[in-house]
């Protein structure tokens, strides 16, 4: 009776245990769906717009594009070295396109411009070759060569590339064209602008470098080898939508007010074809720098690159999972380099080239045919500014007059004359007292030897014998 009892008792209180954890149960599995459920709304509708924006980041890719260089100014801040804007069609490709896409934009666009195919060496007509002829290229390569990797295979390809091929290949023309247009497509990396065509600064009106001679005669910033006209501009911009992945952007190149004024002293910057240095390329390529990217590779331009360059503009290309570009905007405008300030007069300058100039013509026409170049440096005694460096040397076989100003600096003479300025204010400072009187006249030394001014001069002060260029007084 007991045990009976006690027995329905229990039941019911396990009952209301089961059915309490049950309830405790599905409150847990409520709460956790309600979380999900919250998370899923902060997610979608709260952060929902950040987070699509990080999504496309995700497949975001930038593109830089040129901006000028810093400009240069003369001691009473005019302009020296200016920018010119010049148009010029680039080439920028996506993580997408592919072989067959740069042949087919090549083609098209040789259709409307013409292009210079000097620059194209036998590697790249093999590439050309080997890409054009996508049938013919796998044959080069034996059957025990299939298990090859791609890179290996590529190389071997290259090598076996038909002789008589190359030959019909160099003689056409058009082929030709394309062969270097996609070649420049090729020459860097996906969405880098590569340089198609440029125009020649020299053509733009109003460039003040038009006829400057330099005396650098590796120097080639001012002439592209492939120069853009405005009827290529105009037909390739109405065009633009059957060329993919080309541009017509307004690009720069250096301006000179003073015409051919220091035009050595300041330096050449490379062309897009010449690119980064190539003693000093992992040095840029570490700071941002692109291949084909322009910098100065002499004299003041070489010197303050690092200050010069310009912070380029950046443009963003997003993508989708197909890799297609589905937007592009310009994040950053950029802006050009830092300017120069320099010690240069550019007008004392002028004007002292001119003098160098008449005298150098005036000493030939004399008959002094020893005369080729002169040089003149003037300095601020305040203060050690250079305010001109003037140089000019005549071609001995054309007889025109360059601008020779690096030769102040960069070439070596026998002292004349000009040191005599230097032995009187030596003098000064061992105790020589002002308008100290010396007798010029011929000097008699031991053996024969004696030692005269060009002619006997009598009594002089320090002021007549630096005026009329005295030795002896210079002796004493």
């Amino acid at each position: 009776m007991t045990e009976i009892g006690r027995e329905s008792k229990t039941k019911p209180k396990n009952k209301r245990n089961r059915a309490w954890r049950m309830n405790l149960y599905f409150l847990v599995v409520f709460v956790l769906f309600a979380a999900l459920i919250f998370k899923l709304g902060v997610v979608q509708i709260v952060e929902g717009e950040k987070h699509i924006e990080d999504a496309q980041k995700a497949n975001a890719k930038t593109a830089y594009y040129p901006a000028p260089r810093g400009k240069m100014y003369d001691k009473q801040k005019r302009v020296a070295v200016d920018n010119q804007a010049v148009p010029e069609i680039v080439y920028v490709s996506t993580s997408k396109t592919t072989t067959e896409d740069k042949l087919k934009t090549a083609k098209n666009l040789s259709s409307y411009i013409s292009i210079d195919t000097k620059f194209l060496k036998d590697r790249d007509l093999r590439d050309f070759w080997l890409a054009s002829h996508p049938k013919k290229a796998p044959k080069l390569l034996k059957k025990s060569e299939d298990d090859l990797n791609g890179t290996e295979a590529y190389k071997r390809q290259v090598k076996r590339v038909p002789e008589e091929e190359l030959k019909a290949l160099k003689k056409n023309k058009k082929e030709l064209e394309i062969a270097a247009i996609f070649t420049r497509f090729s020459s860097g990396n996906s969405y880098e602008p590569q340089v198609v065509k440029s125009m020649d600064p020299n053509k733009i009106s109003g460039n003040g470098s038009e006829g400057s001679l330099l005396d650098e005669s590796k120097n080639t910033s001012l002439k592209p080898k492939s120069d853009l006209t405005y009827e290529e501009v105009s037909l390739v911009s109405e065009h633009l939508e059957e060329l993919p992945g080309i541009d017509v952007v307004d690009d720069w190149t250096r301006k000179y007010p003073f015409d051919k004024t220091l035009y050595s002293v300041f330096g050449g910057v490379t062309t897009p074809e010449q690119g980064l240095l190539s003693d000093r390329k992992d040095y840029y390529l570490t700071r941002g720098y692109s291949r084909n990217d322009r910098v100065g590779k002499s004299y003041l331009e070489y010197q303050y690159e690092d200050y010069l360059n310009s912070h380029k503009a950046k443009v963003e290309y997003v993508e989708n999972s197909k890799g297609e570009v589905t937007s592009q905007k310009t994040i950053d405008k950029g802006s050009r380099g830092y300017d120069l300030q320099l010690s240069f007069d550019m007008e004392l300058q002028a004007k002292v080239e001119k003098i160098i100039e008449e005298e150098l013509r005036n000493s030939r026409a004399r008959g002094n045919y020893m005369v080729d170049r002169a040089f003149v440096v003037m300095m601020d005694p305040n203060n050690g500014d250079i305010l001109t460096m003037a140089g000019k040397r005549i071609d001995l076989e054309t007889n025109k007059l360059q601008d020779y100003a690096i030769g102040a600096f960069t070439t070596q003479y026998e002292m004349g004359s000009s040191v005599k300025g230097a032995t009187v204010l030596s003098g000064y400072q061992a105790g020589l007292p002002h308008y100290q009187t010396f007798v010029d006249r011929t000097l008699y030394f031991k053996r024969g030897l004696k030692k005269s001014s060009y002619t006997n001069m009598g009594s002089i002060t320090e002021l007549t014998a630096l005026q009329r260029s005295s030795n002896v007084y210079m002796f004493n």
